[in-house]
């Protein structure tokens, strides 16, 4: 963990890294503006891509403000600073054997988020088991998209697989 005691932060790698990616969890113990937006104290994600991705990383602050993934603060270079989602993975998720009832719940909530990702004419392209996040009251998150770097069905087919594995 990396802590700064003039600026009264802490960086904390996280695990499961991706290719595109380091990612670390910030935490903020006193407000600090960075580019200009300030930030609370609090928990974050710093993402520092490790080479220009291949969508502009703009798009994600859009897709924050349609609320289709975290919110998103600070877009700098290869920095993203963005909310930080306590939560599990959907692998995690499955991992735990939760009842039939709250994984329709989770299902229910996939889906509409899906739809609202198709709505807004968006495609993620990586819906894997750790690029969904699942709260402690069973919401979702999308993490980590690809943008519309895949056909218009590949969401879909990603999403009849959860529903299999879910065994609902």
């Amino acid at each position: 963990m990396l802590q700064n005691t003039t600026m009264s932060f802490k960086l904390k790698k996280l695990k499961g890294q991706g290719d595109e990616a380091i990612v670390y969890e910030l935490k903020l113990n006193s407000p600090h503006t960075f580019n200009g937006v300030k930030l609370k104290n609090g928990n974050y994600i710093l993402k520092n891509y490790k080479r220009k991705p291949l969508f502009d990383l703009n798009e994600l602050i859009n897709l924050s403000k349609k609320r289709l993934i975290p919110k998103v603060y600070v877009v700098d270079g290869r920095i993203v600073i963005m909310d930080f989602v306590k939560g599990i993975t959907f692998q995690e998720f499955l991992d735990k054997k939760y009842s039939e009832n709250i994984r329709k719940k989770v299902f229910k909530n996939l889906k509409n988020l899906l739809q609202k990702w198709h709505n807004y004419d968006k495609r993620h392209c990586d819906l894997n088991f750790y690029n969904i996040l699942v709260t402690n009251t069973y919401n979702v998150y999308f993490i980590d998209p690809m943008l519309n770097r895949c056909d218009i069905n590949s969401d879909q087919q990603e999403l009849n697989e959860i529903k299999k594995y879910l065994k609902i």
